[in-house]
């Protein structure tokens, strides 16, 4: 018999309390460790075991509207609940179970919804590094994992996913890999010594459906402190946590790991007002590279319809492959982007009021496909000032991207401001971007997109590896897109070789526009051919405007811009004092504020000669 000290029945009586004023709030109680699927789920004692037994009460309609569902425990389920045939259940609040639900400690946790099956009662094959376990016929397996709990990195990746390998004599002779055929699965854990895998942990992660948690035609539905892990199909748009057609809806506090196409977010005919807080999510497995080999890790995406006043907020999205147990890449080619929102299969849909705000962005190393991007954004609303952020569609506010490789601004609709960010860029070199640039436009498709950074800072790193008089880039500029910057500072930071040029803005064709006012471009090393212009001799004087900014590092000599000015009628600006010559507010666009050379708006480099860097 249990004796109760004086403060654990004061505790208890609240506890008792707690319960009543959750059932007189119609509280469901789900316990995947100590829960009954024979009992009512009304109180914490009285937990169901499994979502699959509340999504039958769910289906009989036997859920009100504003009801509340409490897990606890792990879960190795999925749950689809539509709203659509439950209209009665709309409001519906999944949370995670805490100790008000439970003050004395029954089973309080984080839950976890999970995909992977273990699988125990490994035998050896002979003397061998391939085990062998007897697992069900039929499977359509994605991934097997090892260790996968306790295999977390320097960077906190999780890592330990095997190869997938032909044959059961091809897994014999491959570390971390493993092979399926009949009922039999095989691993090879990689390891030299004869660890069993029981000993470690292995699982089959089958192939998922829509995600471990997907609500279809949720209004006002809440979702709070739910993880979800591994849950993988390399066919299909499947999520960690989803919401299809939803409106007013929210992910709150919420992490996922190792998905398919996306990792927490909205997709269907998503309508307005829905919201991803304080979430947590990454590892990607994309799809295959036939149907579309892509991954995002939070999507705010809808199907032929526009949506307006979307939020993301204090979020950390981490942009990288399944890796295997060596921590590798599984699908280095996979396209992995952080944020990606827009719509689709509708002309005239738009992306209205998105707030990205207080958001981090984090690429590892080559864990992603070369144009892999922080952000990944169409059909924005055009803006009416494209100088005032308050008017776009899409709006970035003190976002952090962390070694990034580019900016990819593609298609129709790359509308966005971006407002007190930090932008590295570090990548860009290491993913061979310099000829197009780090923020770079993809396609000409006339003046569709304007993209405002303001008050932000961007680093970025466009050396080329390939040697003298190739040209890289830092902005990219093409028909498509006009470029504004206000009060930011844009650092490139490449140790490029002798002749070896590097460029702040590059034409791609005669038809980009930039407008900088009160901003600071600036190479942090003086080597190679450092300009601040390129391939614009041909380029209108209106589209390379610059008033009131600052350059630090540019080369000595006549390379500030490659525009000719005779060719429109205008003077020679190619030299430092033709560069300066123009008064603040020039019709032409090329004053920079009107101050003579000695007065220095632009610094040179230094007194070290190109000629004298090493080759």
């Amino acid at each position: 018999m249990v004796v109760l000290s004086r403060l654990h029945r004061a505790v208890f009586a609240l506890a008792m309390l707690l319960v009543a004023s959750a059932m007189a709030q119609n509280t469901w109680f789900v316990n995947a460790e100590t829960g009954d699927d024979g009992a009512t789920g009304k109180t914490p004692t009285a937990a169901f075991r499994t979502l699959a037994r509340f999504k039958e009460l769910f289906d009989a309609g036997q859920v009100g509207p504003n009801e509340t569902l409490v897990l606890a425990g792990t879960f190795r389920e999925s749950m689809l609940l539509n709203f659509s045939s439950q209209p009665q259940s709309q409001g519906l609040t999944i949370r995670r179970w805490t100790s008000q639900d439970d003050p004395i400690g029954l089973s309080a946790g984080n839950p976890v919804v999970r995909g992977d099956t273990p699988v125990e009662g490994w035998v050896r094959a002979g003397q061998t590094l391939r085990w062998t376990a007897t697992v069900q016929p039929g499977l359509e397996i994605e991934s097997v994992v090892a260790g996968w709990d306790n295999s977390v990195d320097s960077l906190g990746r999780r890592y330990g996913h095997l190869r997938r390998v032909p044959s059961a004599g091809e897994c014999e002779q491959t570390a971390g890999s493993w092979h399926y055929e009949g009922v039999t699965l095989s691993v090879n854990l990689g390891t030299e010594d004869a660890t069993s895998p029981d000993q470690v942990g292995v699982g089959y992660v089958a192939r998922g459906g829509n995600a471990g948690i997907c609500l279809q035609w949720a209004d006002g539905v809440t979702v709070n402190g739910i993880d979800a892990y591994l849950w993988l199909n390399s066919r299909t748009g499947t999520y960690g946590l989803s919401m299809e057609n939803a409106r007013n809806s929210r992910f709150i506090n919420c992490r996922t790991r190792d998905t398919s196409h996306h990792g927490i977010g909205f997709t269907g005919a998503t309508g307005n007002g829905n919201q991803i807080i304080n979430c947590d999510a990454g590892g990607l497995m994309g799809l295959a590279d036939d149907v579309d080999p892509t991954g995002d890790v939070f999507g705010m995406l809808s199907d032929g319809t526009s949506m307006s006043g979307a939020v993301i907020s204090g979020s950390t999205a981490h942009c990288y492959s399944l890796l295997d147990v060596f921590g590798r890449a599984l699908n280095p080619q996979r396209t992995i982007h952080g944020v990606r929102a827009g719509t689709n299969r509708h002309p005239t849909a738009r992306v209205n009021g998105l707030e990205i705000v207080d958001c981090t962005i984090v690429h590892y190393g080559w864990d992603g496909g070369q144009f892999s991007t922080p952000v990944r954004l169409s059909d924005g609303a055009l803006p009416t000032n494209p100088e005032d952020p308050a008017t776009y569609g899409v709006v970035l506010r003190r976002t952090t991207v962390i070694n990034g490789g580019v900016i990819h601004m593609i298609g129709m609709g790359f509308n966005a401001a971006f407002v007190d960010c930090d932008i590295d860029l570090s990548r860009a070199s290491m993913l061979g971007l310099w000829p197009s640039g780090a923020v770079v436009a993809g396609v000409p498709l006339g003046p569709t997109n304007s993209v405002l950074f303001k008050e932000c800072r961007i680093r970025t790193n466009v050396d080329n590896p390939n040697g003298a008089f190739w040209n890289s880039v830092v902005f990219g500029l093409r028909g498509g897109t006009n470029l504004y910057l206000d009060a930011t500072r844009v650092t490139e930071s490449g140790l490029r070789r002798q002749n070896q040029q590097a460029t702040m803005f590059f034409w791609l064709d005669a038809q980009g526009s930039v407008r900088a006012r009160q901003s600071r471009f600036e190479y942090a090393n003086a080597r190679g051919i450092r300009r601040l212009c390129g391939n614009d001799a041909s380029v209108f004087p209106f589209l390379r405007d610059f008033d009131g900014c600052n350059y630090t590092g540019l080369s000595n000599g006549t390379v500030y811009t490659q525009f000719f000015g005779p060719t429109f009628g205008l003077p020679d600006i190619r030299s430092a004092a033709g560069w300066l010559s123009n008064e603040i507010g020039d019709i032409n666009g090329v004053a920079v504020g009107g101050l003579d050379f000695g007065r220095l708006p632009v610094r040179r480099a230094g007194d070290v000669a190109e000629d004298d860097e090493p080759k």
